[in-house]
């Protein structure tokens, strides 16, 4: 651990020296209360200005809507820096939103989860848990810093080499100056560059945006990763309390040790609430930021008329920064909160069995009933994963969107944007269920005067509709010979059908894009068919080697499901998700069945229109025969099997899989409420035991779900990537 402890020193260091340099690090005692002023003077007053002139830039060209979102991006990171510097330091603007002295807090932080981490880190016994993540925060930290100072000396070098290579001067930010100034001309004596009447100005001004874009990145660096430097104190703190809370035993040294974690708990929420005062607002300004700047720098990517490689590396650098900062503090709060709900739950596994000490486990109740530290941004936002999710999809998907794309900014968002995610059918008009129409109709009809009857009614019919999905999932099955309970003989014939026809396709695919290696398009198609392929063959692969594991899901876990059904009032809860999961079988299926008789019906127009022949997929055959002989339609034969094939297996394999799953939230649904309804009485412990034992399932229900499709959903994710990358290609070329 000596080397993690060097690493981690060396982390801490570079970060402050960050922090240090823009002059918002409190109480540095190498440097001058005075010195400190200057420097969060100088940086605020840096990126305060050059803020301004790109405004100035973006009023003056506010009708072109090309240049103005180009200069967004980077008037958005100037104001966040000056917002950052005047968070910090002076309160952000005190005098219209009342805050206390940021400054203060910090302090509090040094002095508090900081100093406590800095202790604890001293014993060889506690460096496992304190530096456990580490790592993580680590690469966080050197790949944002890299990049920033990679895209800022793309930045500062363009004006160099368009001076040197066109002899024309311009701005390393777009901005407008709010003075006048003459440009300046370049001639050469010798080998050495001399600038004509009025340089000093050109290159003063050019000094002070040298000296922004380095404020720029040590305040934007320095700030951000500040907060993972907490972060990582608070999340070490975390496990090392979750340790000694899994050591605490019944002993004469108990309620020390016990008051010694109950403090470091306190501390632990003072740290938070701290954490959230200082960070609390510029988390929330990340957000909305982050969503207009990846906004703008995907407008750009669609309307670029001339897509040179500079201009692409700038789109791509500039969004992945954001990306990466984004992303860092979502996971910086997400991981305080999962540490701290982990810590409160290693108190359950202390050594309080057997113990009979009635007072410990008091105390074990006590501490598992505490609520997890969630970092919270002013009480409007929690700082977890799903705010980074959500900053993704918030990239335009609308079809007033889609119709700018054409085939060069499709190629450029695939090199600049793999995490994007365009998702079909978002903005269409909803549709009414007709089951909804049907309920409105009754509840009209009935009034209040047997509102019992009408929600029968209404679970009568969400009853049916489960039924109805679960029997279209299982024939499917069953016709896929996947489904173990079918005959034996139809279900190894079926199978055999399933497993030579995809097969068959997959390998003659692979064969296509092999023997075409040099056709990177006809590569993709080849290469592309047999991945899809490939996902199929896995379904119907693994699916069979399980069949003890569908069995005891059929057995046990519909089983249960269905007897519970039995009870009306608790079909609400059973079948609360219904809809959802048939309208996605139905949807799914007909997509399928959509795309697998496109495939098959193109050879047959293809004949009857032009009189040619064609196979059915990208395939090469090991073999020749003669186009339209018997061989040509035996081969047909097999390819329209392999259709079918896909047809039966995705349908029946993906529903499968939500069939189960939608047993399974109702099996919790009813869970929770026989837990709701426990009480003390005669019936106490009969009662319990049925919900140990109902639990018991689910969790052996999970387990056998798992075996069953884990394998399955890997390689449908790997394969569903790389044959969506191929789609795209192809669309692109």
């Amino acid at each position: 651990m000596e080397s993690q402890v060097a690493r981690y020193a060396k982390y801490e260091r570079d970060i402050k020296c960050l922090i240090v340099a823009s002059g918002i690090w409190p109480h540095y005692e190498k440097h001058p209360h005075v010195l400190r002023k200057l420097l969060s003077f100088c940086s605020a007053f840096c990126s305060g200005s050059t803020f301004y002139c790109i405004v100035a830039f973006c009023f003056k060209y506010a009708t072109n809507i090309n240049i103005f979102t180009s200069c967004l991006g980077l008037m958005i990171g100037f104001f966040t820096t000056f917002i950052k510097i005047s968070f910090l330091e002076f309160g952000i603007l005190r005098q219209i939103v009342i805050l206390s002295m940021h400054q203060e807090d910090l302090q509090s932080l040094n002095e508090g989860v900081s100093k406590s981490f800095e202790d604890n880190l001293k014993l060889p016994a506690n460096q496992p848990h304190l530096l456990y993540h580490f790592p993580t925060f680590s690469r966080f930290f050197y790949l944002y810093a890299y990049s920033v100072g990679i895209s800022f000396v793309f930045l500062a070098s363009t004006p160099l080499s368009i001076m040197l290579r066109y002899g024309k001067y311009v701005r390393m930010y777009p901005q407008l100056m709010p003075f006048a100034y003459e440009p300046e001309y370049l001639f050469m004596f010798s080998t050495i560059c001399f600038i004509h009447q009025g340089g000093p100005v050109h290159w003063a001004i050019f000094g002070f945006e040298m000296f922004t874009g380095f404020y720029l990145w040590s305040v934007t660096i320095g700030v951000d990763s500040i907060f993972g430097l907490y972060a990582l104190h608070m999340v070490g703190q975390l496990r090392l309390l979750g340790s000694r809370f899994q050591n605490l035993k019944s002993s004469s040294n108990y309620d020390k040790e016990l008051g010694e974690c109950v403090r470091s708990h306190i501390q632990l929420m003072k740290s938070r609430h701290k954490l959230q005062r200082v960070f609390g607002f510029l988390a929330i300004w990340l957000a909305v930021t982050c969503a207009i700047a990846l906004c703008s720098q995907v407008f750009q990517a669609l309307h670029m008329r001339n897509t040179t490689p500079v201009r692409a590396l700038y789109l791509f650098g500039h969004w992945f920064i954001k990306i990466v900062q984004a992303y860092s503090y979502s996971w910086y709060g997400n991981i305080i909160a999962v540490e701290s709900d982990l810590c409160l739950n290693s108190m359950y596994y202390s050594q309080w069995p057997g113990s009979g000490d009635k007072r410990f486990m008091t105390d074990v109740l006590i501490i598992l009933s505490q609520k997890p530290l969630v970092f919270r941004a002013k009480q409007l936002m929690e700082l977890r994963l799903d705010m980074f999710l959500k900053l993704v999809r918030m990239m335009p998907k609308s079809r007033k969107f889609n119709k700018y794309v054409n085939g060069k900014a499709i190629l450029l968002l695939v090199q600049i944007g793999p995490g994007m995610k365009f998702l079909a059918g978002r903005n269409a008009k909803e549709t009414i269920d007709i089951a909804t129409m049907f309920h409105a109709v009754i509840a009209q009809t009935l009034g209040h005067q047997d509102r019992f009857y009408h929600i029968f009614m209404v679970m009568e019919l969400e009853l049916a509709k489960y039924k109805s999905y679960a029997r279209h999932v299982i024939s499917r099955l069953i016709f896929a010979g996947l489904w173990p309970e079918s005959n034996p003989t139809i279900k190894r014939m079926l199978s055999f059908v399933t497993f030579t026809s995809t097969l068959t396709v997959m390998v003659t695919a692979i064969n296509f894009g092999i023997h075409n290696a040099s056709n990177v398009i006809l590569l993709t198609k080849g290469i592309g068919l047999a991945s899809g392929f490939s996902s199929v063959f896995s379904k119907a692969l693994m699916l069979p080697l399980h069949q003890e594991d569908i069995v005891f899901l059929k057995k046990r876990l519909t089983t249960k499901f269905m007897s519970d059904m039995e009870t009306i009032e608790y079909r609400a809860e059973l079948l609360s998700s219904v809809h959802v999961f048939s309208a996605f079988v139905n949807m799914h299926e007909a997509m399928m069945a959509f795309a697998m008789s496109m495939y098959c019906f193109v050879p047959l127009y293809v004949l009857f229109k032009h009189g040619t022949y064609m196979r059915t997929y990208p395939c090469l055959y090991p073999f020749a025969y003669t186009p339209g002989g018997l061989v040509h339609w035996l081969i047909y034969a097999l390819e329209v099997a392999g259709a079918i094939s896909v047809w039966t297996i995705t349908v029946g394999a993906d529903c499968g899989f939500l069939m189960y799953a939608l047993e399974l939230c109702g099996e919790f649904k009813i869970l929770a409420r026989k837990f709701t309804e426990l009480k003390a009485g005669d019936d106490y412990k009969k009662k319990l035991k049925e919900c140990i034992e109902r639990h018991h399932l689910i969790i052996e229900a999970k387990n056998r779900l798992e075996d069953a499709y884990g394998i399955i959903a890997i390689w449908l994710a790997l394969s569903g990537a790389f044959l969506l990358c191929s789609l795209i290609f192809q669309i692109t070329e």
